[in-house]
């Protein structure tokens, strides 16, 4: 629970008295007697004359003199309510709350100078662009205006202006507004999604560095969703008070594009390529044509009709073959729409060889190894869909068998395997390298029994399962598992296993990737050296299980094992836009690095401490990182991205805000001009200038209708004596 903080801002709940915006203008109540005035001064005395012969006529004169004497006081009546009805209209009269007191001298003008802080969200949905303005110019006009308010900053005030994308030694008080002014001018969106929970920690921090005992906190953002994902920090007690101006708007015309779906892997060289990407609309129906550009140079034009509003769809595009070596993808949506940051997305791709794996086995014909062969790299799979090269030897040639660049070695259905086998895999694995060990009809465990010391546990026997028994993940974190997470898959869990391996004692760190349904270890993932051993209980075979005749799940989870086993490029990287990155490169100590922005063809020099250097996220784009003496020799290509969250305009609801920091701290606005006694009475009270006006129209109405006939009735009223 977040204390209460010491703030005065009061939400009403209940009606009090009446409050009036402009209230020196009842003054103008004193016309009222103008038409008293008028009266006086020209009613008319009717003229005398004596006709004796009307006497019995007297009666009936004074009775209708009583009736005419009540029209025309109820004529000055109605003209003195007018005029006073036309100062309460002006007078701004509404009905406020009953704890208008207090909110007032909270909102009533300063007297002393304040420490204020000015909190600008600057990430990538604020760029997005309403009535030809950005929602973070908008904030900025507003901010502006606020410094150049004297009844909220005195002469004497301190103000911070603090965005997302500062650092906080950059964040220091100032007593000069203009310079302030001047900060807000060169405020841009940075493209990061950073949440205004960042914001209001480094306000708090300001805050309890403040000169002045009035303290307040002026926070500008959009009020996205994601914007508020992580809960604001503990509210201070020295803070007076809170304001949250809300610059978004309602509508989503957004056509949001996703990040490119390219695997961080080294790709085939010569060969074309298939990938994803996907849209999403917002409120509004589009049509669009997506470009792919492949260093530089357009590719690829496909256009895209009738996208539904409010829906999602995926469109592949094709990277064409390439040479070996790093290239920059660029994928941009046209036309641009009010959110332009996420129309043009970001990749740098690795291309070269397949990644080669060595399969060994007693029998070149090995049923096992056909079987996890074909699943690995079906032979009928068209050259440009494979993903792996095979080359399946007898394990007694192993020995003769290089084993560079090999991306795995596995030993599938072994009878018998020789000690120095054993010792040259030992080095293999130490030095990186990934052994697999899949069981089948020929396989015994006696042959395993030198190689325990790579193994995560002694492998004791083969045994039957009378009742069969089947997996039991349930942990589908693991990244062998993650596949198995949509629902559209077959699960693991599914197939019939008729026999399997026991094992002894298991290592202290090994890992049991999934149990069987009795809990003993099914798959085993153990770490060795710097590289790693992953053990079967269960094989593919018939006579062990349904994962050959019913491969799907195997196929699935084999594929998923190898491309986890893939190592990443190291001279290539995607990040997303604001995420700190700190790299190593290597013999590049205390000196300085240049990184060239690809996208808009600018160099920037970052310096290196002790081989790390902090890569700059903010701007999304591609770069590549070089020594100042081999700019064309790149240590690293890399793209940033704006993040998909901020492409989300779904907003949060000023209700909401309000209920995530303690009762009384905070007031959320959606004009700057509400920030005054006049709207904060309105906001806890009732407008009444509309059915004013409407009285007002219905008593000249009225005045008129009176006014007309009493000045008819005159013109034939005479008076006897």
């Amino acid at each position: 629970m977040i204390p209460a903080a010491n703030t005065n801002i009061i939400l009403a709940v209940s009606w009090g008295p009446m409050t009036f915006g402009a209230p020196l203008l009842a003054w103008g109540a004193l016309a009222c007697a103008i038409p008293i005035i008028i009266h006086l001064v020209l009613r008319q005395r009717p003229r005398r004359q004596v006709f004796p012969a009307i006497r019995f006529l007297m009666a009936s004169n004074q009775a209708s003199t009583r009736t005419h004497w009540i029209k025309h006081l109820l004529l000055m009546m109605c003209r003195m309510m007018l005029i006073l009805l036309v100062v309460v209209t002006l007078m701004k009269t509404g009905c406020a709350s009953d704890q208008t007191g207090v909110a007032s001298r909270w909102l009533e003008p300063a007297t002393s100078p304040v420490s204020a802080v000015i909190c600008l969200d600057d990430s990538a949905s604020m760029s997005y662009r309403f009535q030809g303005q950005t929602r973070l110019r908008r904030a900025c006009d507003w901010a502006r205006n606020l410094l150049n308010d004297p009844r909220r900053l005195p002469q004497g005030s301190e103000v911070t202006v603090i965005t997302g994308s500062a650092e906080p030694k950059d964040i220091i008080w100032t007593h000069d507004l203009n310079r302030a002014g001047r900060n807000l001018a060169a405020s841009r969106p940075s493209g990061h999604d950073r949440t205004v929970s960042l914001l209001l920690k480094h306000a708090y921090r300001m805050i309890s560095t403040a000169q002045h005992q009035r303290r307040e906190v002026y926070l500008f953002t959009d009020l996205t969703e994601q914007s508020w994902r992580i809960p604001p920090p503990s509210v201070p007690e020295e803070l007076n008070a809170i304001y949250i101006l809300d610059v978004g708007q309602q509508e989503n015309r957004n056509l949001s594009l996703s990040w490119p779906d390219l695997p961080q892997r080294i790709l085939p060289a010569d060969i074309p390529l298939t990938f994803p990407v996907r849209m999403r609309t917002g409120d509004q129906p589009a049509s669009v044509s997506l470009e792919l550009t492949v260093d530089g140079e357009p590719r690829q034009r496909q256009t895209i009709d009738s996208l539904e509003p409010d829906s999602e769809q995926e469109v592949e595009l094709t990277l064409p073959a390439m040479s070996r070596g790093s290239h920059t993808v660029t994928i941009d949506m046209h036309p641009q729409d009010a959110l332009s940051l996420d129309n043009r997305r970001f990749a740098t791709v690795s291309v070269g060889d397949l990644p080669n794996i060595l399969i060994a086995s007693n029998n070149i014909d090995n049923e096992t190894a056909a079987i996890i062969s074909a699943m690995i790299a079906p032979p009928a799979l068209p050259k440009e869909r494979r993903l792996f090269v095979i080359r399946h030897i007898p394990v007694n040639q192993f020995d003769r068998s290089p084993l560079d660049n090999l991306l795995a070695v596995l030993l599938i259905d072994i009878e018998r395997i020789d000690t120095e086998i054993w010792e040259r895999l030992s080095q293999y694995i130490n030095q990186g390298g990934s052994l697999i060990i899949i069981p089948g009809p020929n396989f015994s465990p006696p042959a395993f029994k030198q190689g325990e010391l790579l193994l995560p546990a002694p492998i004791e026997s083969i045994v039957p399962c009378p009742e069969p028994i089947r997996l039991a993940a349930t942990d589908l974190s693991h990244p062998f598992l993650n596949p198995f997470k949509d629902p559209g898959l077959d699960s693991i869990n599914d197939r019939l296993i008729f026999q399997r391996l026991t094992f002894g004692a298991l290592k202290p760190d090994a890992d049991i990737v999934a149990p069987f349904t009795d809990n003993q270890p099914a798959l085993i993932d153990y770490r060795v050296g710097q590289g790693r051993v992953i053990v079967f209980a269960f094989s593919p075979s018939r006579q062990w299980s349904e994962f050959g005749t019913q491969a799907a799940p195997m196929l699935v989870l084999m594929h998923t094992i190898l491309e986890s086993l893939r190592p990443v490029p190291p001279d290539m990287d995607i990040y997303r836009a604001g995420q700190a990155v700190a790299r190593r490169i290597p013999d590049c100590a205390n000196t300085s690095l240049c990184v060239y922005d690809i996208s808009t063809n600018t160099t920037t020099t970052i310096p290196t401490r002790n081989c790390m250097v902090q890569l700059p996220t903010m701007a999304p784009g591609t770069y590549q990182l070089a020594t100042e003496t081999q700019a064309d020799s790149p240590l690293l290509r890399y793209s940033v991205n704006v993040s998909e969250t901020e492409s989300d305009a779904h907003r949060i609801n000023h209700q909401i805000i309000e209920a995530t920091f303690p009762p009384e701290t905070v007031l959320v606005v959606n004009d700057p001009e509400l920030l005054t006694d006049t709207y904060f009475q309105a906001k806890n009270g009732i407008k009444l200038m509309v059915p004013l006006a409407l009285i007002l129209l219905g008593l000249i109405f009225a005045e008129s209708l009176y006014a007309n006939r009493f000045y008819g009735l005159r013109q034939g009223t005479i008076s006897h004596k």
